[in-house]
This record gives C-alpha cells, sequence and structure tokens, in this order.
C-alpha cells in the first residue's frame, strides 16, 4: 500500500507566482528514489447547485481561454483569505448571477486534477434562490440560464462543453434524491442554514 507520509519533501520552490503558483518539489519516493514534481498551487473555490423559487437551475455560460470554448457550469469561484467556502460561494452566485440564497447545504467536495493542480472545490446546494443585480468581475463575461433540472441532467450526459464541477453537481444531487426512502421526500434536496 502506497503512504502519503512515505513521500519526502526535499526542497519546495515557487517558479512562477501570480494569481496562481507553479511549484517544483524535489521528492525523495519510498523506493529511495528522487524526482523533480511541478504542480499549479491555487485558492481553493466553491461552487454552487442552485434553484430558483420557480424550481429552475441557474446554470451559466462563460469563455475559458485555455480550453478556447465557452462552456456551461456553476455559480462559482476562488475562496479569498479569511473567507470560508460558504460566504464565498454565497458572494459569487450574487456576483455571477444576482441570486442570494437564505439556506445552503454542502453537496460535497472534491479534488478536480490532483496530479497537477491542489485546490479542493466544495460544492453546496441551495433552494429559493431570488433573483437580483449581478455585478461580475471586470473580465468575466457570464451568461445566465434558468433550466429545468432533466435539461441540466441531459447537458451533462450530451456531448456539450461542460465543466466537471457541474458533472459533479450532478451526481451527488442525482444519488441524493434517489436515496430517499419516500419519493415524496424527491424534490430540490435539503438545505440548511
Amino acid at each position: 500500500m502506497i503512504e502519503s507520509d512515505n513521500w519526502q519533501v526535499l526542497d519546495s520552490r515557487i517558479k512562477y507566482q501570480a494569481h496562481f503558483e507553479v511549484v517544483q518539489d524535489h521528492l525523495r519516493k519510498p523506493t529511495g528514489d528522487e524526482m523533480i514534481y511541478n504542480y499549479i498551487n491555487s485558492k481553493c473555490a466553491a461552487a454552487i447547485l442552485a434553484f430558483t423559487t420557480e424550481g429552475k437551475v441557474i446554470v451559466t455560460r462563460q469563455y475559458r481561454h485555455p480550453i478556447r470554448k465557452t462552456i456551461y457550469d456553476l455559480p462559482a469561484g476562488g475562496i479569498i483569505s479569511g473567507e470560508t467556502s460558504e460566504q464565498a460561494v454565497r458572494r459569487e452566485l450574487k456576483e455571477e448571477t444576482g441570486y442570494r440564497v437564505k439556506e445552503i447545504s454542502l453537496l460535497g467536495s472534491f479534488y478536480p486534477s490532483p496530479g497537477m493542480h491542489a485546490s479542493k472545490i466544495d460544492v453546496y446546494l441551495a433552494n429559493e434562490a431570488e433573483p437580483g443585480n449581478p455585478n461580475p468581475d471586470e473580465n468575466e463575461i457570464i451568461e445566465i440560464e434558468l433550466m429545468d433540472w432533466q435539461d441540466v441532467v441531459g447537458l451533462v450526459q450530451s456531448n456539450q462543453s461542460i465543466d466537471v464541477t457541474l458533472a459533479y453537481a450532478v451526481m451527488r444531487y442525482g444519488m441524493m434524491n434517489q436515496s430517499q426512502p419516500n419519493p415524496a421526500c424527491r424534490g430540490h434536496g435539503s438545505a440548511v442554514r
């Protein structure tokens, strides 16, 4: 069994720094061999699967330059120093879409690309999102789409370009609703304060 405490960091250097860092670590493997490992160290993030008061899912579309495509995703963003992931996701939902929510619950967390990226994404669920005025960052151009749940599931199952966070949220929410013992409990999930 490979244990993480059997890997030793001999040296660690920041090779590039902007809104993320490229880190180069000199490692000693459990075998005693040494290697150089480069990875991106950036802020953790939070995303939200939010349903409006009418039961529509708030989905966003944004251009993502590294892949040169406009993709479907969820309202999301980085966690600022001193902020909790819940505070970050509430801020991002309001900034990107204008919507506000009272109650949210954590759907789950995942590491989107742990082989090259050190960040974790917390994904939340919210119901009864109420509209407001968006105020996106100056470099964000965001389209907001309100979609039926089945259309969101279809989007994830299709060959459309989507963000992995959207797929993860659909999977977690779908699993949560399938595990409800009483079909009358199925709906938009339960959100807590």
